[in-house]
Protein backbone atom coordinates (compact mmCIF):
# COMPACT_ATOMS: atom_id res chain seq x y z
CA UNK A 1 0.00 0.00 0.00
CA UNK A 2 2.56 2.36 0.91
CA UNK A 3 4.53 1.69 -2.47
CA UNK A 4 1.79 2.53 -4.36
CA UNK A 5 0.82 5.66 -2.01
CA UNK A 6 4.55 7.34 -2.69
CA UNK A 7 4.56 6.13 -6.50
CA UNK A 8 1.24 8.02 -7.03
CA UNK A 9 2.92 11.12 -5.57
CA UNK A 10 5.86 10.21 -7.71
CA UNK A 11 3.42 10.89 -10.74
CA UNK A 12 2.32 13.92 -9.44
CA UNK A 13 6.02 15.44 -8.90
CA UNK A 14 6.08 14.38 -12.25
CA UNK A 15 3.18 16.96 -13.77
CA UNK A 16 5.43 19.59 -12.25
CA UNK A 17 8.38 18.69 -14.70
CA UNK A 18 5.87 18.88 -17.37
CA UNK A 19 4.35 22.53 -16.26
CA UNK A 20 7.74 23.83 -15.78
CA UNK A 21 8.46 23.20 -19.36
CA UNK A 22 5.62 24.37 -20.87
CA UNK A 23 5.66 27.13 -18.74
CA UNK A 24 9.24 28.56 -18.37
CA UNK A 25 8.33 31.97 -16.76
CA UNK A 26 9.06 33.30 -13.11
CA UNK A 27 4.87 33.09 -12.68
CA UNK A 28 5.29 29.58 -13.99
CA UNK A 29 8.21 28.95 -11.37
CA UNK A 30 5.93 30.56 -8.87
CA UNK A 31 2.78 28.43 -9.50
CA UNK A 32 5.01 25.03 -9.69
CA UNK A 33 6.35 26.28 -6.13
CA UNK A 34 2.92 26.28 -4.95
CA UNK A 35 1.85 23.58 -5.48
CA UNK A 36 4.75 21.59 -4.84
CA UNK A 37 4.32 23.04 -1.06
CA UNK A 38 0.89 21.83 -0.93
CA UNK A 39 2.14 18.25 -2.44
CA UNK A 40 4.44 18.15 0.11
CA UNK A 41 2.57 19.05 2.96
CA UNK A 42 0.01 16.29 1.83
CA UNK A 43 2.69 13.95 1.10
CA UNK A 44 4.91 14.44 4.31
CA UNK A 45 1.85 15.04 6.91
CA UNK A 46 0.76 11.52 5.65
CA UNK A 47 3.58 9.30 6.04
CA UNK A 48 4.68 11.04 9.19
CA UNK A 49 0.99 10.16 10.55
CA UNK A 50 1.09 6.69 9.23
CA UNK A 51 4.68 5.89 10.98
CA UNK A 52 2.35 6.52 14.49
CA UNK A 53 -0.11 3.48 13.66
CA UNK A 54 0.61 -0.15 12.81
CA UNK A 55 1.17 -0.81 9.11
CA UNK A 56 -0.94 -4.43 9.47
CA UNK A 57 -4.03 -2.56 10.90
CA UNK A 58 -7.08 -2.55 8.45
CA UNK A 59 -7.51 1.03 9.41
CA UNK A 60 -4.20 1.80 8.42
CA UNK A 61 -4.53 0.15 4.92
CA UNK A 62 -7.56 1.70 4.48
CA UNK A 63 -6.35 5.32 4.81
CA UNK A 64 -3.75 4.10 2.21
CA UNK A 65 -5.78 3.24 -0.33
CA UNK A 66 -8.05 6.07 -0.39
CA UNK A 67 -5.02 8.39 -0.33
CA UNK A 68 -3.60 6.24 -2.57
CA UNK A 69 -6.80 6.84 -5.32
CA UNK A 70 -7.37 10.28 -4.62
CA UNK A 71 -3.78 11.20 -4.67
CA UNK A 72 -4.07 9.85 -8.81
CA UNK A 73 -6.77 12.51 -9.77
CA UNK A 74 -4.77 15.23 -7.84
CA UNK A 75 -1.52 14.22 -9.80
CA UNK A 76 -3.60 14.28 -13.20
CA UNK A 77 -4.63 18.12 -11.99
CA UNK A 78 -1.58 19.08 -10.94
CA UNK A 79 -0.75 21.36 -14.60
CA UNK A 80 -4.24 23.00 -14.92
CA UNK A 81 -4.37 23.23 -10.62
CA UNK A 82 -4.67 27.33 -11.20
CA UNK A 83 -7.45 26.79 -13.64
CA UNK A 84 -10.01 23.98 -14.53
CA UNK A 85 -8.67 21.38 -12.35
CA UNK A 86 -8.30 23.52 -9.33
CA UNK A 87 -10.95 21.98 -7.68
CA UNK A 88 -9.92 18.48 -8.00
CA UNK A 89 -6.51 19.39 -6.98
CA UNK A 90 -7.50 21.37 -3.62
CA UNK A 91 -10.21 17.85 -2.86
CA UNK A 92 -8.08 15.21 -3.41
CA UNK A 93 -4.86 17.14 -1.15
CA UNK A 94 -7.34 18.11 1.75
CA UNK A 95 -8.78 14.55 1.77
CA UNK A 96 -5.18 13.12 2.35
CA UNK A 97 -4.30 15.52 4.49
CA UNK A 98 -7.55 14.79 6.45
CA UNK A 99 -7.25 11.40 6.51
CA UNK A 100 -3.63 11.80 8.15
CA UNK A 101 -5.40 13.88 11.25
CA UNK A 102 -7.64 10.90 11.21
CA UNK A 103 -4.86 8.67 11.96
CA UNK A 104 -3.33 10.80 14.38
CA UNK A 105 -6.92 10.80 16.50
CA UNK A 106 -6.59 7.24 16.01
CA UNK A 107 -3.30 6.49 16.91
CA UNK A 108 -4.18 8.27 20.10
CA UNK A 109 -6.82 5.77 20.99
CA UNK A 110 -4.82 2.94 21.81
CA UNK A 111 -3.42 5.25 25.05
CA UNK A 112 -6.26 4.32 27.09
CA UNK A 113 -7.41 7.76 27.91
CA UNK A 114 -5.88 10.02 25.52
CA UNK A 115 -8.25 12.61 25.77
CA UNK A 116 -5.08 15.01 26.14
CA UNK A 117 -3.38 13.72 22.99
CA UNK A 118 -6.84 13.63 20.81
CA UNK A 119 -6.92 17.49 22.02
CA UNK A 120 -3.65 18.26 21.01
CA UNK A 121 -4.19 16.83 17.23
CA UNK A 122 -7.03 18.67 16.69
CA UNK A 123 -5.10 21.88 18.03
CA UNK A 124 -2.29 20.47 15.67
CA UNK A 125 -5.11 19.88 12.61
CA UNK A 126 -7.34 22.53 12.56
CA UNK A 127 -5.33 25.70 12.19
CA UNK A 128 -3.76 24.33 8.50
CA UNK A 129 -2.82 27.70 7.94
CA UNK A 130 -0.32 27.40 11.19
CA UNK A 131 0.35 23.74 10.16
CA UNK A 132 1.94 24.68 6.78
CA UNK A 133 3.75 27.35 8.31
CA UNK A 134 5.49 24.86 10.91
CA UNK A 135 5.85 21.71 8.34
CA UNK A 136 7.46 24.48 5.12
CA UNK A 137 10.25 25.89 8.10
CA UNK A 138 11.06 22.46 9.32
CA UNK A 139 11.22 21.10 5.67
CA UNK A 140 13.90 23.76 5.40
CA UNK A 141 15.88 22.62 8.45
CA UNK A 142 15.41 18.67 7.37
CA UNK A 143 16.38 19.97 3.60
CA UNK A 144 13.55 18.25 1.97
CA UNK A 145 11.59 20.43 -0.26
CA UNK A 146 15.32 22.50 -1.84
CA UNK A 147 16.14 18.30 -2.60
CA UNK A 148 12.68 17.67 -4.29
CA UNK A 149 12.79 20.84 -5.87
CA UNK A 150 15.82 20.79 -7.38
CA UNK A 151 15.00 17.40 -8.89
CA UNK A 152 12.21 18.74 -10.46
CA UNK A 153 13.89 21.75 -11.54
CA UNK A 154 16.99 19.62 -12.98
CA UNK A 155 14.50 17.65 -14.84
CA UNK A 156 12.46 20.08 -16.73
CA UNK A 157 15.90 22.25 -17.80
CA UNK A 158 17.39 18.30 -18.48
CA UNK A 159 14.33 17.35 -20.74
CA UNK A 160 14.27 20.55 -22.82
CA UNK A 161 17.69 20.45 -23.64
CA UNK A 162 17.48 16.74 -24.61
CA UNK A 163 14.71 17.69 -27.19
CA UNK A 164 16.95 20.27 -29.14
CA UNK A 165 20.90 18.75 -28.28
CA UNK A 166 21.84 20.99 -31.11
CA UNK A 167 21.35 23.87 -30.08
CA UNK A 168 21.93 26.59 -27.57
CA UNK A 169 19.71 26.60 -24.31
CA UNK A 170 17.68 29.47 -24.29
CA UNK A 171 18.44 31.46 -20.84
CA UNK A 172 14.78 30.11 -19.13
CA UNK A 173 16.04 26.79 -19.09
CA UNK A 174 19.83 27.46 -18.56
CA UNK A 175 18.39 29.39 -15.40
CA UNK A 176 16.29 26.64 -14.02
CA UNK A 177 19.51 23.95 -14.94
CA UNK A 178 21.64 25.58 -12.89
CA UNK A 179 18.81 26.91 -10.13
CA UNK A 180 17.83 22.95 -9.63
CA UNK A 181 21.45 22.17 -9.16
CA UNK A 182 22.02 24.58 -6.65
CA UNK A 183 18.84 23.73 -4.88
CA UNK A 184 20.07 19.57 -4.77
CA UNK A 185 23.32 19.85 -4.14
CA UNK A 186 22.60 23.10 -1.33
CA UNK A 187 20.05 21.03 0.37
CA UNK A 188 22.62 18.32 0.67
CA UNK A 189 25.38 20.54 1.73
CA UNK A 190 23.01 21.93 4.14
CA UNK A 191 21.99 18.51 5.39
CA UNK A 192 25.75 17.83 6.20
CA UNK A 193 26.82 20.65 7.96
CA UNK A 194 23.68 20.63 9.92
CA UNK A 195 23.99 16.82 10.44
CA UNK A 196 27.94 16.73 11.09
CA UNK A 197 28.63 20.75 11.75
CA UNK A 198 30.87 20.01 8.65
CA UNK A 199 31.69 22.14 5.51
CA UNK A 200 30.65 20.09 1.92
CA UNK A 201 33.37 22.00 -0.05
CA UNK A 202 33.72 19.58 -2.69
CA UNK A 203 29.74 20.40 -3.47
CA UNK A 204 29.56 24.10 -3.10
CA UNK A 205 32.13 24.24 -5.61
CA UNK A 206 30.79 22.14 -7.86
CA UNK A 207 27.74 24.92 -7.76
CA UNK A 208 29.84 27.33 -8.63
CA UNK A 209 31.93 26.15 -11.04
CA UNK A 210 28.94 25.24 -12.81
CA UNK A 211 27.27 28.70 -12.35
CA UNK A 212 30.60 30.26 -13.72
CA UNK A 213 30.20 27.81 -16.81
CA UNK A 214 26.59 29.08 -17.73
CA UNK A 215 27.81 32.19 -17.64
CA UNK A 216 31.12 31.97 -19.98
CA UNK A 217 30.07 29.32 -21.95
CA UNK A 218 26.43 30.49 -21.95
CA UNK A 219 26.62 29.97 -26.43
CA UNK A 220 27.40 26.03 -26.10
CA UNK A 221 25.18 23.23 -27.51
CA UNK A 222 22.76 21.15 -24.71
CA UNK A 223 25.05 18.18 -25.33
CA UNK A 224 27.84 19.88 -24.86
CA UNK A 225 26.95 21.68 -21.48
CA UNK A 226 25.15 18.33 -19.98
CA UNK A 227 28.84 16.78 -20.72
CA UNK A 228 30.61 19.38 -18.91
CA UNK A 229 28.58 19.83 -15.62
CA UNK A 230 28.58 16.04 -15.63
CA UNK A 231 32.14 16.38 -15.85
CA UNK A 232 32.11 18.87 -12.62
CA UNK A 233 30.24 16.67 -10.52
CA UNK A 234 32.08 13.35 -11.26
CA UNK A 235 35.19 15.20 -10.10
CA UNK A 236 33.45 17.21 -7.13
CA UNK A 237 32.20 13.74 -5.87
CA UNK A 238 35.09 11.96 -5.94
CA UNK A 239 37.50 14.81 -4.70
CA UNK A 240 34.77 14.47 -1.93
CA UNK A 241 34.65 10.67 -1.51
CA UNK A 242 38.52 10.86 -0.84
CA UNK A 243 38.84 13.56 1.42
CA UNK A 244 36.06 12.12 3.50
CA UNK A 245 38.23 8.38 3.07
CA UNK A 246 41.19 10.04 4.61
CA UNK A 247 39.02 11.78 7.64
CA UNK A 248 37.69 7.75 8.18
CA UNK A 249 39.95 7.21 11.53
CA UNK A 250 42.29 4.06 11.74
CA UNK A 251 42.19 1.65 13.71
CA UNK A 252 45.35 1.09 16.03
CA UNK A 253 46.85 -2.63 16.09
CA UNK A 254 45.89 -4.07 19.76
CA UNK A 255 48.91 -4.66 22.11
CA UNK A 256 50.51 -7.87 21.95
CA UNK A 257 50.11 -9.65 25.32
CA UNK A 258 53.36 -10.24 26.11
CA UNK A 259 53.70 -6.20 25.79
CA UNK A 260 50.75 -6.13 28.19
CA UNK A 261 52.05 -8.07 30.74
CA UNK A 262 55.62 -6.21 30.66
CA UNK A 263 53.88 -2.99 31.49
Amino acid sequence: MELFFDLAFVYAFSQLVAHLVHFPTWGGAGDAALVLLVLWFAWSMFTWAANAVSGDARKVRFAFLISTAVSVPMGASVQSAFSSGGGTFAICASVIVGLAIALQLWATASLGDGRKERLTVIRYGLPNLLACSLLIAGGFTMTHIPLVAGIITTAAATEEILLHPKDEVHTEFLIMFVAGITLFFGGVALAVFISFRAVAIERLATIASIAVLTVVGSSLDGVTLLFIVDGLILVGLIAEHRRVENMQPVASEPTPTHARSKK
